[in-house]
């Protein structure tokens, strides 16, 4: 009878679905484990990775395409670098998602020794033989990997604050570049009198000097002049920039009003390099490629840009 039955099983042809690529490769094969493991898993990168992309402004996406940027270059220049960490730490929490898995694992990839198991897997077949200190010591394993993950997946998932201009109406960018001059033919001197102008009256947007530090300390000095008498003059006077010259003129040291004096600030003061970690900041904020920028050009950049959000968001 059992010869019968085997004879018969041997004839009848199979399904054709059991015959497939799919039972031949996929099912109870290694490419199974993977795909079972990515389908749970996955949506668990999805969610982490959407919570990282919005938290990035839209409006830097937006700058990048009125600066020449098309919608795949902005993509990958301005949003990708601000959401990297985020992805990083939504590839942990997968992967540690997935470590786990047992369920889909067992019913699409079963529990083949050396083939088909991993350490859920491994647990089962343990216990099913009986060995529980093989069982608990593949739990152990299990359990410190699991906290190697959510241990570091916040230090990965804390991006570097990159500061990201707030627009205020009643603030504003002192758009005069450096560049500029005036009769004096001194740069950056226009832009101090625009900086501390606005300062004094509470419209200097927010992240700006007024005339301390930076170059606008590097032009006092070079003109040998106090700066907090000049920011005083400034605030209580109130004087146009034609004024502000002539009182440049009045209280300016000995020998710094020269020619030789006034190129030689100009040409250090044009060719000063944006110091880090200021440069690598602002050009991830502005979407730039890595790379040395004077300072002078990068501050136009910045000044462009926060300009163009006041007017997006007004």
């Amino acid at each position: 009878m059992s010869a019968t039955v085997s004879i018969t099983s041997a004839c009848t042809p199979r399904p054709a679905a059991a015959t497939s690529w799919t039972s031949e490769w996929v099912v109870f094969e290694i490419p199974a484990v993977i795909l079972a493991q990515f389908m749970v898993a996955c949506a668990f990168a999805t969610r982490a990775m959407r919570i990282s992309f919005d938290q990035i402004p839209e409006r830097y996406e937006k700058v990048a395409l009125t600066l020449g940027c098309n919608r795949a270059k902005a993509f990958w220049l301005v949003v990708m670098p601000q959401a990297k960490l985020g992805i990083v730490a939504a590839g942990t929490l997968a992967w540690a998602r997935a470590l786990g898995e047992f369920g889909p694992i067992l019913v699409f990839a079963g529990s083949t020794r050396m083939r088909t198991e991993v350490l859920p897997t491994s647990v089962y077949l343990e216990i099913q033989a009986g060995n529980l200190k093989g069982a608990l010591a593949v739990s152990l394993i299990m359990i410190v990997a699991a906290a190697a993950v959510l241990a570091s997946s916040p230090i990965a998932a804390r991006q570097r604050t990159v500061r990201q201009p707030e627009v205020n109406m009643n603030e504003q960018i002192p758009l005069i570049s450096t560049r500029s001059m005036g009769p004096l033919r001194v740069v950056h001197l226009p832009r101090v009198w625009l900086k501390v102008r606005l300062a004094g009256k509470g419209l200097l947007a927010e992240g700006y000097r007024a005339g301390e530090g930076g170059m606008d300390g590097m032009l006092f000095e070079a003109l040998g002049i106090d700066a907090d008498a000049a920011i005083a003059f400034l605030k209580e006077s109130e004087p146009d920039y034609l004024s502000f010259e002539a009182w440049v003129k009045e209280n300016a040291g000995d020998g710094c009003l020269t020619p030789e004096s006034i190129n030689a600030f100009n040409e250090t003061i044009l060719t000063t390099l944006k110091p880090e970690p200021w440069c690598s900041e602002m050009l991830e904020s502005l979407g730039l490629p890595k790379g040395e920028w004077l300072a002078s050009d990068l501050n136009d950049q910045e000044d462009w840009r926060d300009f163009h959000l006041t007017l997006l968001d007004a």
